[in-house]
């Protein structure tokens, strides 16, 4: 999958090998920082004045600026310790959403020797997180940081959805029959029954929890499932929503879909009469159910529909924005069923006809959006 950087840490790159000057000039570039974020930013003007030398710890300063560039506003409160300058202002910030497993970007707030530091998050390398930021041996670079030093993994509510998490920090389902760690770190969050074993005590424990949760209840522990137990925030619903998602995709519905059984059915629509639209004028040869009537050139979409956020005569009623994250296209969508399941990894099947003009394939990535 190509690196889908967010634009915050693009700029970051853009910087890396900026460094402080040697002796007493200072590095016009990292004080130009501030300059910039006043100027973006009228009412921080003041205290950008402040910067007046990089020796004064410029961490936060970096960070701010790359986030003032792409329109997102750093911290900036009523005291010094609740705006940008002061690393831990970026986790206790109400315009920032904590998280459990880090992505791509997301801001990492740590202690360091001499104070706290705040960079960008890259990937993992064993037991260190790989982070690109400022002040970093006096300049900008990519450098590890222990995972035990980590007060806080934030991203930014002005971006909306955060993204999967990568690889090497997802968690992977699990389901009756495994073993190992992940199970007994699973069994650990539960908690009652803690063996390194799923078995049937643990399966009932899971669904007990999910159904409390309001999850699907199948006794899988997929994404949704392991963000419940790590008490993850729900992803950033913009204003105006009443569901949003982000992640794989794939398609479904149609003559040719072949992994629907012949007389399958639709979630919530047991009629063509009720979305016609959606539907060819004719049941196709050997086949009973609407899901295999489904028309592939009509733009429609499967979600794991809240429903008691978007019941079925609201789904019915609207359509959805897709937005293919790769090619940047968006384009409305017919919700025609609930799915897929959990265990897939994906959080939407769309229509072939939708994949064409999205310009994606399968396993490719979208955001999903169902307005208020």
């Amino acid at each position: 999958m190509a690196d889908e950087a967010p634009p915050w840490l693009l700029a970051m790159r853009s910087m890396n090998g900026l460094s402080e000057k040697p002796g007493a000039p200072d590095e016009t570039k990292i004080l130009a920082m501030a300059d910039e974020i006043g100027r973006i930013y009228p009412e921080m003007k003041a205290y950008c004045d402040g910067y007046n030398h990089d020796a004064i710890p410029w961490c936060g300063l970096a960070a701010a600026d790359c986030m003032a560039a792409v329109g997102i506003r750093p911290p900036f409160g009523n005291t010094d310790t609740d705006r940008f300058l002061w690393a831990r202002s970026w986790a206790d910030d109400p315009n920032y959403t904590i998280l459990k497993v880090p992505r791509l970007g997301c801001i990492v707030v740590l202690t360091r020797s001499g104070g706290g530091h705040v960079t960008f998050y890259e990937s993992t390398s064993g037991s260190n997180y790989m982070c690109r930021g400022g002040n970093q041996s006096d300049a900008i670079n990519l450098a590890a940081f222990p995972k035990s030093n980590v007060l806080a993994l934030v991203w930014p509510n002005e971006s909306g959805v955060p993204p999967p998490p990568r690889p090497s920090e997802a968690k992977p389902t699990l389901q009756k029959g495994d073993t190992g760690p992940a199970v007994v770190e699973m069994q650990t969050l539960l908690p009652k029954w803690i063996d390194g074993d799923f078995g049937s005590t643990t399966e009932a424990l899971l669904k007990e929890f999910q159904r409390s949760k309001g999850l699907e209840v199948d006794g899988i522990c997929g994404p949704n499932t392991w963000a419940a137990l790590l008490e993850e925030e729900p992803p950033i619903v913009p204003a105006g929503t009443l569901f949003a998602a982000r992640g794989k995709c794939s398609w479904f519905g149609g003559p040719d879909d072949e992994g629907v059984a012949p007389d399958e059915g639709l979630a919530f629509i047991t009629s063509v009469e009720q979305a016609p639209e959606l539907f060819l004028p004719y049941q196709p040869e050997g086949t009973t159910g609407l899901a295999r009537r489904l028309d592939p050139e009509v733009h429609y979409i499967a979600c794991r529909w809240d429903y008691k956020k978007t019941p079925r005569n609201i789904l019915l009623s609207d359509s959805a924005s897709v937005r293919a994250v790769k090619t940047g296209i968006t384009l409305p969508a017919f919700p025609a069923d609930w799915g897929p399941n959990e265990k897939t990894g994906r959080i939407a099947d769309i229509s072939p006809g939708l994949m064409a003009a999205l310009g994606i394939e399968t396993d490719d990535e979208v955001e999903v959006v169902f307005p208020e």
